[in-house]
């Protein structure tokens, strides 16, 4: 990356330029990466015509921004000329973004943010960092998501506060960002701890400090007790099946209908599959996730309940809930969340579950003649379903749904039965 930005940038400008963040984070950890954050001693003129382009945040300083072949995204502010680059760096959230790389390699770190780094060691770099930007807080949850541990210190400026009217003025994306990029982390159940453990968020996430207070069904079957202590823990068994942070989302939302529960049938959650759904969606618009975040929370609740049933299910029924699985993109995820859940899921039947269920007419073996007008040629005469049974084709509408599912249903005995058997 050093190399393609001394390329990028004219040589009279190296000396006023400097990375910093999780670009120099990446470099000291000899991590890959893909995207560059600067700051530098250069006019908005030089920066148009370089071909950096401004972007206004709702609450964050502006930004200069273009994509550069070779690093990726990046992100450029304009330093104060009056104000030393120390101080600059003093004004950032913790000591490890508060090193500063010379395009020459060299490091500016007055901070020592490269030995916190080393520790993993999160120091906030002021006592006033959350009050500037109460979002810091969540990027401290997420910092632990991988791994980090804030000092005893920084823990103390954010435990015994009132943090709600603060984070009220600020948007609910910036929120949900880092909510986000903790999903891609090795251990994403932390963000949501630290949020209960801190008493931080419930304006923007109400449910999950409500998840506490809501058995998590009858103790036999949840001798974790409560709703969120069961949550975290599909979250967590989730994350270590699969690094897809939607088939982890929807882990940890796959019961959210269980807080719709009347409290006088606790601890049964008749139905919860499929209150948990709309609930879902009314969530994920809320904190503004995309929309495939919103459509797999929902999926997952309304999917969840039906697939862990699936030795007791019958083939019309697995066929049925495998096309509505592929219908909403969640052919992958779902075994993820039901293994997540329940322990154990029959991957290979799901996976020719699932074959069967997308397969083509043809693929299927159906000549299409069966479902267009009569031609009343050999085919029809001879081998026309419809005709074998005293009627002419086309088979009706009604009709069809079930006759294509029980040509699935036999597709996937046939698959099942010719899988290999170790």
């Amino acid at each position: 990356m050093l190399e393609q930005l001394r390329t990028f940038w004219p040589a009279e400008l190296h000396g006023r330029l400097f990375l910093v963040g999780g670009a120099v984070r990446d470099h000291l950890l000899n991590a890959p990466r893909n995207d560059a954050d600067m700051v530098a001693l250069v006019s908005t003129e030089v920066l148009v015509k370089l071909g950096f382009v401004r972007v206004d945040g709702v609450s964050t300083e502006p930004v200069w921004a273009r994509t550069v072949a070779g690093v990726g995204r990046m992100e450029v502010r304009p330093l104060d000329p009056a104000l030393p680059l120390e101080k600059e760096l003093a004004r950032r959230d913790f000591t490890v973004n508060a090193i500063a790389m010379r395009l020459d390699g060299t490091v500016i770190d007055p901070l020592g943010g490269a030995a916190a780094l080393a520790q993993k060691r999160l120091t906030a770099c002021t006592t006033h960092g959350f009050t500037d930007d109460p979002v810091r807080l969540f990027r401290a949850f997420r910092f632990e998501c991988a791994g980090y541990a804030m000092d005893e210190g920084t823990q103390r400026l954010v435990t015994g506060r009132e943090w709600e009217g603060a984070l009220l003025r600020i948007p609910v994306e910036r929120f949900s960002r880092e909510m986000e990029k903790a999903f891609r982390l090795e251990k994403p159940r932390f963000f949501f701890d630290a949020m209960a453990k801190h008493n931080v968020g419930r304006g923007y996430f109400p449910e999950l400090f409500r998840m506490a207070a809501v058995p998590a069904g009858p103790i036999e079957y949840h001798p974790e007790g409560d709703l969120l202590t069961h949550s975290l823990e599909v979250l967590e068994r989730a994350s270590a099946l699969s690094p897809d942070p939607l088939a982890r989302f929807g882990a940890f939302m796959h019961d959210i209908g269980k807080l719709l529960t009347e409290p006088a049938e606790y601890p049964k959650h008749h139905n919860h599959d499929k209150a948990g759904a709309p609930l879902a969606k009314k969530i994920c618009a809320r904190l503004r996730l995309p929309g495939d975040w919103g459509k797999t929370a929902a999926a997952a609740s309304h999917l969840h309940q039906t697939a862990g049933l699936w030795p007791a299910l019958r083939d019309t029924t697995k066929l049925r809930l495998a096309e509505k699985a592929a219908r909403k993109g969640m052919e992958r995820r779902l075994p993820v969340i039901v293994r997540a859940d329940r322990g154990s899921f029959d991957e290979a039947q799901w996976a020719h579950a699932v074959n069967a269920a997308t397969m083509t007419v043809q693929e299927l073996g159906i000549n299409p003649h069966i479902f267009e007008e009569c031609k009343d040629d050999d085919w029809c005469k001879t081998a026309c379903p419809m005709h074998k049974r005293g009627r002419k084709c086309p088979m009706p509408e009604a009709e069809r749904p079930a006759f294509l599912i029980q040509r699935r249903v036999e597709k996937y005995r046939q698959l099942v039965v010719g899988a290999p058997r170790f």
